[in-house]
């Protein structure tokens, strides 16, 4: 079954080949549909488990590697991704201010960022990486 993605989503998906960083990867659901719109994509998971489904799901069109969020992400280098996702990842992180370090330094500054609290917030810029994350952390509190 291939996953729906809504309409920003949709709108979101690169128009040219770009370099992709899926954060919070899982089993590679919208790793796939970003390689299906063309993206050059690594994708990161804590869970061995859901690598290993992501590999099979992207068999070989997206590299999948283990990763530990709240760590460095030392295997991008800076200033090497157009697009950074983290969609139902963030709030499982107790500390922030880490991957959004690492999102500020891996993605290319030239490129607009926006960051998206939670399904009912509009999208809004901001001054850190292309997110999509699930409600946490409100920076008005």
């Amino acid at each position: 079954m291939r996953p729906v993605l809504g309409g920003e989503a949709r709108a979101r998906r690169p128009r040219v080949r770009r370099r992709v960083l899926d954060l919070g990867c899982a089993a590679g659901h919208l790793t796939h549909e970003l390689v299906l719109a063309g993206a050059d994509v690594i994708a990161l998971d804590k869970s061995e488990r859901m690598v290993a489904h992501a590999r099979r799901l992207m068999n070989g069109r997206a590299h999948v590697e283990v990763a530990d969020l709240s760590e460095p992400l030392h295997m991008i280098d800076n200033d090497s991704m157009d697009l950074v996702a983290a969609s139902l990842v963030l709030h499982y992180l107790s500390d922030w201010q880490g991957i959004i370090s690492e999102i500020h330094r891996v993605h290319r500054r030239e490129l607009e960022r926006r960051w998206r609290r939670d399904d009912r917030a509009p999208v809004a810029p901001a001054p850190f990486g292309c997110l999509h994350a699930a409600p946490g952390p409100r920076a008005d509190h």
